[in-house]
């Protein structure tokens, strides 16, 4: 008999597997993962998490964080995918039409701050680029000098201090 080998296991009566008494296998990622899971929690996914959780925003830090990924979540939306579609529900977007007022809106309010920032470059770096892992490098090195309680480098602390005030100044 041509095919596939059997896998072995108890069946039911209709042939297939039993999945009886199995139990999930749970994948928690690597061991560097879960380090950074330990470490940062569920906000170890981007650089703004990073440095939140690391408590380098000092006492407005929930509302910088916020700011930080209402930045990036509206800049994503709508300058490099578009708005979020279903994919089976044509280009209405699942039966509902978008809300093309809000969407105007959200534009409006991202470019009003994004054009009081002269340092988009550093800005950048730390709210709006996809750094899921790591990155951006002064900022890895400002953590891990936190974390080691070393003495930062000077041009990692200015590149920090210059995105953070931005940030403070876009989130007033």
């Amino acid at each position: 008999m041509a095919g596939r080998k059997r896998k072995k296991g108890p069946r039911t009566k209709s042939g297939q597997l039993s999945r009886k008494g199995v139990l999930p296998r749970i994948d928690r990622g690597t061991e560097i993962t879960e380090a950074k899971i330990a470490m940062y929690g569920s906000n170890g996914s981007d650089a703004i998490g990073r440095a939140y959780m690391a408590g380098m925003l000092g006492e407005d830090a929930k509302p910088l964080l916020d700011t930080a990924r209402k930045v990036s979540r509206i800049y994503w939306q709508s300058y490099e995918v578009g708005p979020i579609r279903c994919t089976t529900g044509g280009t209405s977007g699942g039966g509902n039409e978008p809300d093309h007022e809000r969407i105007k809106r959200q534009e409006e309010w991202l470019n009003d701050k994004l054009g009081q920032i002269s340092t988009r470059s550093i800005f950048d770096a730390l709210v709006i680029d996809v750094n899921p892992d790591r990155g951006p490098a002064w900022l890895d090195r400002l953590l891990v000098a936190k974390r080691l309680a070393r003495e930062p480098l000077k041009a990692d602390m200015d590149n920090f201090c210059i995105a953070i005030d931005a940030l403070e100044r876009i989130s007033e």
